[in-house]
């Protein structure tokens, strides 16, 4: 059987509207700082409190399956100017609990791994209390404050409490904000 004019129509009118709404999702037009247009800055400012919230929760409560729907499906930066860890690894180092799990929830894992780098480095060992995120948030009791980016390059935003010792960067994403980095020192 041949398919009529009017199907063979629908379907190239099928497959043009979802290429072309396809098109338009992911050339959004971006406002000058870099955010969606047509989301108020408010609203971003809201959703990202809402974000940080639930991250900060997470974190203190010592739950990673809470925390990892908020990182970028991209991966974190961990650390200042330092890799980009890929999702599947950060799922991997939470489950084996190493790497960003001592850096969030575990501060004498932290300091054995710390030592441990210095130690192939030949430094020596570091004498300051090392405290992960969760120990540095329950013991300090920051106040900690979250902003958005006047970056006219992507949407993005911050959670941190004023100290070199806790900061998440996000970014907006069709999904939502997104944690991108954690640039501990």
């Amino acid at each position: 059987m041949k398919p009529s004019l009017t199907s063979l129509s629908f379907g190239i009118a099928l497959v043009v509207s979802v290429t072309l709404n396809a098109s338009s999702l992911m050339g959004q037009q971006k406002d000058a700082t870099g955010c969606p247009a047509g989301i108020q800055r408010d609203d971003l400012k809201q959703a990202l409190d809402r974000a940080a919230s639930t991250a900060l929760e997470a974190i203190k409560q010592g739950q990673p399956r809470s925390l990892m729907p908020l990182f970028s499906e991209k991966g974190v930066v961990l650390g200042v100017d330092g890799p980009l860890v890929r999702l599947a690894s950060i799922r991997r180092e939470i489950s084996a609990k190493t790497g960003i799990y001592c850096v969030i929830f575990d501060s004498s894992c932290l300091r054995k791994e710390v030592d441990a780098s210095r130690r192939n480095a030949g430094a020596p060992v570091e004498r300051e209390e090392i405290l992960s995120f969760r120990d540095h948030l329950l013991k300090r009791d920051p106040v900690v404050k979250t902003s958005l980016d006047d970056s006219a390059s992507f949407c993005g935003g911050m959670t941190r409490d004023g100290s070199p010792s806790f900061e998440l960067d996000w970014e907006w994403t069709p999904m939502g904000w997104k944690i991108v980095a954690i640039p501990y020192l």
